[in-house]
């Protein structure tokens, strides 16, 4: 059999396996709330300060997390991996004195999946509600991967609500679209391969220069820059790039880490942004 056979036939074979899955690109697909009884460890409450705000889009499920007189902090996710998967980066931050409030973007965790296009008007905008419902005039951000370009993008619609920026190996200057395969609840999760899939179709990974170059304008001297030395999902060459875009970012390189920079050293970067956000 050629190559070009066994390519249409693994191809044929991806396409029905997805269909089998997704029935529908257009219909709410649930989340993990509907397998609640089959999830162990990824818990609805998995910290106690959890609930839903409810959108036009569909509910998103938020945790708070630290003393609720703490420095207030946002942290956006990235493309598959939930809150609770960075539980022991966001534990200790909040040890540190942080009120931290995250969520899961539309079609992860506990979040509806609803059936729309996965794109960045999708994500900044439920962002930007997020905030608005949580009623803080003033707070910090982190965006790790994903969530760095959907922070960049809500920072330059509303730079007046955000204090200092963490950015923690973003996308959004990326030449062409990447693949992280995440299957962390894609078992019990309906609508996450679909959120996956369109969201990498969709998403445009390299069309947030502009957003960049806004923040460098409003929040200069204001933002700070994570990357690991061996980063291969978000390559470490594109920090210089966005140094570039936002000359006044304070850019870290940690050697030998990679792409899960705040989970293969946690304490490096909790100390970092730590003492970035209390100057």
């Amino acid at each position: 059999m050629s190559a070009t056979s066994k390519f249409l036939i693994a191809g044929l074979v991806a396409y029905f396996a997805y269909k089998w899955i997704v029935p529908s690109d257009t219909k709410e697909l649930g989340s993990l709330k509907h397998a609640s009884k089959s999830v162990k460890y990824y818990r609805e409450d998995y910290w106690k300060e959890s609930g839903y705000f409810d959108f036009p889009t569909g509910k998103t499920h938020y945790y708070y997390i630290g003393p609720k007189d703490g420095i207030r902090v946002v942290f956006v996710h990235g493309l598959g991996v939930p809150p609770p998967a960075m539980a022991e980066f966001l534990n200790q931050l909040a040890e540190r004195g942080f009120r931290i409030l995250t969520f899961e973007t539309y079609g992860r965790g506990y979040s509806d999946s609803p059936g729309v296009v996965y794109n960045e008007d999708l994500f900044v905008d439920q962002l930007a509600m997020v905030a608005l419902k949580s009623g803080w005039e003033k707070f910090n951000i982190i965006g790790f991967s994903l969530g760095g370009a959907i922070t960049a993008g809500f920072v330059s619609r509303f730079p007046e609500h955000v204090e200092k920026i963490a950015l923690v190996a973003p996308v959004g200057i990326m030449k062409e679209n990447f693949r992280i395969v995440q299957s962390e609840h894609l078992a019990y999760n309906p609508g996450l391969l679909r959120a996956l899939r369109s969201t990498i179709l969709n998403f445009k990974f390299g069309g947030f220069a502009n957003d960049f170059k806004m923040i460098e304008k409003s929040h200069q001297n204001k933002i700070l820059g994570i990357w690991g030395s061996h980063d291969q999902s978000v390559p470490t060459e594109l920090s210089s790039e966005l140094q570039e875009l936002m000359p006044s970012m304070r850019l870290v390189i940690k050697e030998g880490l990679g792409h899960e920079i705040l989970l293969e050293d946690t304490p490096f970067s909790v100390n970092t942004i730590d003492s970035y956000f209390k100057e």
